[in-house]
């Protein structure tokens, strides 16, 4: 089993409608702030939860993740994202026929990160969980939650769409889809 549980909190919600030019948004935060969740099976990464009103989370700093392992896939076996907001801890997704199978790990420290999504495997200083879950399931899983943050977003404030970070989302979104014109987002 894997899905994905997201929230954008009332207070990031507000701040987002309140937007009136699209400056204001590439100037201020430039991404959509809040809360995410990934399980894979019993093993969850992050958490969403309305009681904490922390949103600490780049949903679309993530999202553009799950969909950069999509779009490696469909060319290479193996794919390791570092995780936000660390540069230590990532995911590996090692694609074995229908099935893929997914671990954290943390590995050797960088001294920058300079690609968030690689193709080779990075070496392990340890181990911290490992899960199988279907190809189909996770293509479908971040395809739709993709799709449903998007008109998420755009319920908010339509004005986003201008903004580079949601026009990347979207065009990683099209290309993980395998679709080449843009999709009317309907509400």
């Amino acid at each position: 089993m894997f899905s994905i549980n997201y929230e954008i909190l009332e207070e990031e919600k507000n701040r987002i409608s309140e937007i009136n030019h699209m400056r204001e948004f590439e100037g201020d935060v430039n991404t959509i702030m809040g809360q995410i969740q990934l399980v894979f099976n019993k093993t969850i990464e992050g958490f969403v939860d309305n009681d904490i009103p922390s949103s600490s989370e780049f949903l679309i700093t993530w999202f553009k993740l799950l969909n950069d392992v999509l779009i490696q896939l469909k060319a290479h076996s193996f794919v390791t994202i570092n995780l936000p907001a660390s540069d230590s801890i990532w995911l590996e997704f090692d694609l074995n026929n229908e099935e893929v199978v997914v671990s954290q790990i943390k590995a050797e420290k960088e001294l920058y990160v300079k690609n968030f999504v690689v193709n080779s495997p990075k070496k392990r200083s340890e181990l911290f969980w490992c899960e199988i879950i279907s190809k189909d399931e996770l293509y479908k899983t971040i395809l739709n939650s993709t799709s449903n943050l998007i008109k998420d977003i755009l319920s908010i404030n339509k004005l986003i769409s201008e903004s580079k970070e949601f026009k990347e989302l979207e065009d990683k979104y099209m290309k993980a889809k395998g679709v080449g014109m843009v999709e009317k987002w309907e509400f």
